[in-house]
């Protein structure tokens, strides 16, 4: 799987393209990655979801999410969100080797740019599977210095608590009273640097972030495929076998 290939594409073609490739590394006993397509006011969107059961007994559920909308089709839309779907796909086929402390539900959604939670894909996600937790990935392309932002109880792991801004995770937990699901929390994971943390610390934006949705969110600027392995592990080591069961 190519990054800059799957940034050349959108909507439903680039669903099929990571399904392709996730499938190569499906064991027989699990189910297949699948392109979901989803109607809301007049318009069809499509999610890829996957299940990795757990191979321990009683184990919570937990979707980990990354949107593949994007807003400019001149952008690399490296940062926003190219590198996190392509770091989630990493993720589930690490899963997958590692075996799992968790039942996994990988979702990768549509329409979190739209800013409008009635029709982002992430809802779908939960009404199909209503995990415990959910774990959205955002601006992973790089920095090193990993954050997140909370919301409701969740207890799983905790990284540098800064506010970001709209994502996934959030919408998530807006949903909860009105689809009467069972979330405890949500997070949101991403990546920054250094210069950006001291920004952050001033004045709550970075540089990095002002780069979404502009022709500046570039693979030249701001891919690491270094950092981004890091990252995927990072996420892989809180669900992997390696680690007792939380």
């Amino acid at each position: 799987m190519q990054i800059e290939q799957l940034s050349k594409l959108s909507g439903r073609a680039k669903l099929e393209y990571l399904a392709e490739h996730m499938n190569k590394h499906r064991p027989e006993d699990i189910g297949p990655c699948e392109i979901v397509s989803y109607k809301r006011a007049g318009q069809v969107y499509h999610n890829l979801h996957a299940v990795i059961p757990a191979t321990i007994l009683n184990a919570k559920s937990v979707a980990i999410t990354a949107h593949h909308d994007t807003v400019n089709p001149n952008s690399d839309n490296c940062l926003d969100n190219t590198a996190s779907v392509y770091n989630l796909a990493k993720i589930h086929n690490k899963l997958l080797s590692a075996g799992t402390k968790a039942d996994i539900v990988i979702g990768i959604t549509d329409a979190e740019e739209s800013c409008n939670a009635t029709i982002n894909g992430v809802g779908e996600l939960l009404l199909t599977y209503d995990p415990d937790y959910l774990v959205d990935l955002e601006l992973s392309a790089s920095g090193g210095e990993l954050i997140s932002t909370q919301y409701g109880r969740f207890d799983l792991f905790k990284y540098r608590d800064i506010v970001q801004p709209h994502n996934n995770a959030k919408v998530a937990w807006s949903l909860v009273k009105g689809l009467n699901l069972r979330l405890r929390g949500s997070t949101c994971v991403a990546m920054v640097s250094q210069e950006d943390l001291v920004q952050l610390s001033k004045k709550k934006f970075c540089d990095r972030w002002a780069q979404c949705h502009s022709t500046g969110d570039s693979f030249d600027r701001w891919l690491d495929l270094s950092q981004m392995e890091t990252f995927q592990d990072e996420i892989v080591k809180h669900f992997g076998l390696s680690i007792l069961p939380f």
